[in-house]
């Protein structure tokens, strides 16, 4: 009986811990969504919402950086009209969540218009932490590896 009791609770709250971890799931991947979106559109809000301030950033060519770099690339950028702005999206996204920390990883692919017309097409997995403070995802840090043709 004693045995019984104690599994009572777990049986009880196991449902509600899956339902919130699923919900986790689905904000992590619109905010994913979202800030390609917004990355695609070249709206600096995007970064500075998607970004922690202590951010990491290892590109794909092997530099590293942090939230103020990014954020400054702006002001330093030529306006480009918006038939040259990458499209870029995510695809084969995987999230696993560690209480207030998550992982999400996912295929990065980038659309990147030519002058001359037509577009050319990259890839890249990306890995970025997420920490959950103050009940908001922010990502501490960023990795990005350029998949070969």
């Amino acid at each position: 009986m004693i045995k019984l009791l104690k599994i009572i609770p777990i049986v009880l709250i196991l449902p509600f811990t899956v339902i919130a971890q699923d919900q986790e799931e689905e904000i992590l991947e619109s905010m994913l969504h979202e800030f390609l979106q917004g990355a695609s559109e070249n709206d600096v809000n995007a970064h500075i919402r998607f970004w922690s301030d202590d951010l990491i950033y290892t590109s794909a060519t092997a530099e590293r950086f942090g939230k103020e770099d990014i954020l400054s690339s702006y002001e330093d950028a030529v306006e480009q009209p918006d038939s040259l702005l990458p499209d870029y999206y995510g695809d084969e996204i995987e999230i696993q969540i560690y209480g207030d920390t998550a992982i999400v990883a996912f295929r990065l692919n980038a659309d990147i218009p030519l002058e001359s017309g037509g577009s050319e097409h990259y890839k890249y997995y990306n890995t970025g932490t997420f920490i959950k403070e103050m009940n908001e995802w922010k990502v501490v840090a960023w990795h990005v590896t350029m998949i070969p043709d």
